[in-house]
């Protein structure tokens, strides 16, 4: 739905983005001056000038222009008498040239000379091809050869003049047969020169010797039956070490001081065939192991070992990876793993069995193990090292003994107490009372002393005045109390409280239920009402907010409504819940 403007939409030179000016399919019937609107039809852009709806960038129809032409130039009046020239000029290249008057401009192109362009009339309309002019009877004039021109395809004007050569002699040279005006190649010869049909197109990429005047290095050219060109180079190699052989007749061959060397074009090996026969032909090698070249270094995963396989009765090859260790035969003397690990090994299940690192920890976990002595004092074991903030991982097991008397953790320790971890606790991690354990090898027991300060703490210290310890055994002494009763138990108002004092103790009838209660209340009105069985008005009381599990004190007004009842007033807090609110009172006495 369109939004009214009642008044001018001021952007401060900001932009209007994405709009689309009033698309109509004709024109509004009513505007206002200044109006757009875009015609959906001829999709144009409107504008309104107070009476007429204009198309925006077109020629405005209230303004004429009148044309006149003079001195090479036209010159356009407007209806508001504004005038503008638009000269008029040809190239100087050209032939061609301009005349203007009577509000008529003229160009003229003249002939073209060998200076300036100019035009030409054409014999016959261009052609498509660059030269393909169609064969035309030669006009005369006078004995004179007249021929037409034409425009090939890049716009170039040519001329064809039909020619027929019959004073050519055409003569056959050496090597050369002329059939009419055709030549053929004869072919080559010991006598004749000719040509020749290459063995083969495959470019040889291997550098020809050089020139050589060594006698017997100079082989003549041949022509095979197809007609090629080869060479034929005897050749006997008396030096190499590497031999092709071939025998007949069941001859054999011997090479002494050399190497057999066989050549095969496939990646499948030698096949050796028996002339003649069916049976299999042996090939039997014999290897000087001992002449060997020696491995200098440590066997590599890649390397390869060589191995006969006994099923296939062939050599095969393998890595010492491929290679386990159960193909080889049970060891007769110690192996030296030359410190290195064997990893990836199982738990052991026999006796003799060897185990893992991981199978001997967890048979392990727990024992003590004695770790050294320990400042109690200061947490550090006898290398310095604190176990409180350990920089190194304790293990559960780890003990420790006091070397030196202090507190740890808040536990005293004395010379001799032994320290030990229930927890591992890791590096850095903080070590906290509950990862340790104490065995207390010489606490003190109970002592009693003056003060505190002069009292040595054992599993407990008291004042010498009041106490007396006997081997750990603790008696109050008789501070010399006349037995008597104390207290009133008839005294109205208040609790009855009556205390019995003997040289060995006190006693009292009295019971915490009696002096002190604690309980939540009931509404009524803005009021909460607590009810108890003190049965006094001399008390201390406080009322506590204990919604949700809070316990924070509440400022209330408290009157005594009788000896067994308490009301609390909230005042503006008419929705106080009386469950939420519990009061604590303590008797007077």
């Amino acid at each position: 739905m369109a939004i009214n403007f009642l008044s001018d939409i001021d952007l401060k030179g900001n932009k209007l983005i994405s709009a689309a000016i009033n698309p109509q399919a004709s024109a509004p019937g009513s505007a206002t001056e200044g109006e757009l609107y875009y015609n959906t039809n001829d999709d144009k852009l409107y504008s309104f000038d107070g009476s007429t709806w204009n198309e925006v960038g077109s020629t405005n129809t209230n303004t004429t222009y009148n044309l006149t032409a003079a001195s090479n130039k036209i010159t356009l009046t407007g209806s508001d008498s504004t005038t503008d020239d638009v000269s008029l000029a040809v190239d100087s290249g050209t032939n061609a040239t301009l005349l203007s008057a009577s509000n008529t401009v003229t160009f003229t192109l003249g002939a073209a000379t060998n200076s300036k362009i100019g035009g030409a009339m054409l014999y016959q309309a261009a052609s498509s091809a660059s030269i393909t002019p169609a064969s035309q009877n030669v006009p005369t004039s006078n004995g004179d050869k007249l021929y037409q021109v034409f425009m090939d395809k890049d716009n170039k004007l040519f001329t064809h003049i039909p020619w027929t050569d019959d004073n050519t002699e055409y003569t056959a040279g050496t090597g050369l047969t002329l059939t009419g005006t055709s030549f053929s190649l004869d072919t080559a010869t010991s006598s004749v020169i000719g040509g020749v049909e290459l063995f083969s197109d495959t470019v040889q990429s291997v550098g020809a010797n050089t020139v050589t005047a060594t006698a017997s290095r100079t082989y003549g050219l041949q022509l095979n039956a197809a007609g090629q060109a080869v060479v034929n180079v005897p050749w006997t190699d008396s030096s190499a070490t590497t031999v092709g052989i071939k025998t007949d007749g069941g001859s054999s061959v011997s090479i002494a001081d050399g190497t057999l060397e066989f050549l095969s074009t496939s990646a499948g090996g030698i096949d050796m065939v028996q002339g003649g026969s069916a049976s299999a032909v042996t090939l039997t090698a014999k290897m000087d192991i001992e002449n060997l070249t020696a491995l200098s270094g440590d066997v590599a995963g890649d390397d390869i070992i060589v191995i006969h396989e006994l099923d296939q009765d062939k050599l095969l090859r393998s890595t010492p990876g491929a290679m386990p260790l159960s193909i080889f035969g049970s060891p007769d003397a110690n192996i030296a793993m030359n410190s290195n690990k064997i990893t990836g090994l199982s738990d052991g299940t026999n006796n003799n069995d060897a185990v893992n690192l991981n199978q001997l920890n967890n048979a392990v976990v727990g024992l003590l193990d004695f770790k050294g002595g320990l400042n109690a004092e200061t947490g550090e074991n006898a290398g310095g090292d604190s176990i409180t903030v350990p920089d190194f991982d304790c293990k559960k097991g780890d003990m420790y003994v006091v070397t030196t008397g202090g507190t740890l953790l808040g536990n005293k320790l004395e010379v001799g107490d032994s320290v030990y971890f229930v927890n591992d606790v890791a590096q850095n991690a903080g070590t906290s009372a509950s990862d340790l354990a104490f065995a207390n090898n010489q606490l003190d027991v109970a002592t009693a002393a003056a003060n505190l300060g002069a009292a040595t703490i054992g599993i407990s210290a008291y004042d010498s005045s009041d106490f007396s310890v006997t081997s750990g055994f603790v008696e109050l002494k008789d501070r010399s109390i006349t037995a008597a009763t104390y207290g009133d138990n008839t005294s109205t108002g208040r609790q009855s409280v009556e205390i019995a004092m003997s040289a060995t103790g006190v006693a009292t009838s009295i019971s915490e239920s009696a002096i002190t209660w604690v309980g939540t209340g009931t509404k009524s009105g803005g009021d909460l009402q607590f009810t108890h069985s003190l049965n006094t008005a001399d008390y201390h009381a406080q009322l506590y907010y204990i919604k949700g599990g809070a316990n924070y004190p509440v400022m209330a007004e408290l009157n005594t409504a009788s000896a067994n009842r308490i009301d609390a007033k909230f005042g503006i807090d008419s929705q106080a819940v009386a469950a939420d609110y519990e009061l604590r009172v303590s008797v007077i006495l």
